[in-house]
């Protein structure tokens, strides 16, 4: 598996189910709450399943080679300077995109 793994989010509640729900599929994971503009950790893979605005502030904060988001409507597109689209998925009107660092 890949590892370690880190969830962080600016919502006390995110940041407690995340922990519960990996405890209930028993499986380890790190999670913390942060602020808005609060220094990211480096990770080769990112992943953000948060609105289209909060993928654009996110963004440049990141220091990882690959970044997975979603979270947005499927009519909805980010526009992410100094990343590469991949790739992009949808259903039921949401959207996943996938991009890499150019």
């Amino acid at each position: 598996g890949l590892g370690p793994v880190l969830g962080v989010d600016v919502e006390r509640p995110a940041v407690e189910a995340t922990l519960a729900n990996a405890r209930v599929n028993r499986v380890h994971v790190d999670a913390q709450v942060v602020a808005a503009g609060d220094e990211l950790p480096s990770a080769q893979v990112a992943v953000a399943n948060i609105s289209l605005a909060g993928v654009a502030s996110v963004c440049p904060h990141l220091d990882a080679r690959v970044l997975i988001t979603s979270g947005y409507l499927q009519s909805e597109r980010p526009a992410l300077p100094g990343w590469l689209h991949v790739e992009r998925e949808a259903q039921d009107g949401w959207a996943a995109d996938v991009f890499r660092r150019d």
